[in-house]
């Protein structure tokens, strides 16, 4: 990727391995302003002192390496689920703020197979619910950037 982080090249072939993904995101935009992420070190701090008035998030996604990098394979990614009714029922959501990424498209009365990028891996967490991570290490906003690559359609 360069040390430009802006720069990356995405290779669209691969077809999403279920109907649909869901993402409940902000009423613009799938994504957050900046994604869910922890360094490996602030765990490890305050693992080591406990006392210490460390502020670790208590929800994250990514999982970061000292340089700043995702690990993909200790990572989450970003939470979708498979429809609507499959997030958690303690999840309170509003209608506007859904978005989708589609296994099919259609294009006049043709449907065809929306392809994705080998760059980027559907990691099924259940059933219904898959986390979007990075195949290799990148910095976050990088992949912020590539998930905007992504098409992602809105729901409501």
């Amino acid at each position: 990727m360069g040390q430009n982080a802006g720069n990356f090249t995405l290779s669209f072939q691969q077809v999403l391995g279920t109907n649909q993904l869901v993402r409940y995101g902000r009423r613009i935009d799938p994504l957050g302003r900046v994604l869910r992420a922890v360094r490996e070190d602030q765990y490890g701090n305050l693992m080591a002192h406990p006392n210490a008035n460390a502020v670790v998030p208590k929800v994250w996604d990514f999982r970061l390496n000292l340089q700043g990098m995702i690990y993909p394979q200790l990572s989450t990614g970003l939470s979708t689920f498979t429809s609507e009714d499959n997030f958690p029922p303690r999840f309170n959501m509003t209608r506007e703020r859904l978005w989708t990424l589609q296994r099919m498209t259609s294009y006049g009365e043709i449907e065809i197979e929306q392809m994705y990028p080998n760059e980027v891996d559907f990691n099924a967490m259940g059933a219904h619910h898959f986390g979007i991570r990075p195949v290799n290490p990148v910095r976050p906003e990088t992949f912020r950037q590539m998930l905007r690559c992504l098409p992602w359609l809105k729901m409501h």
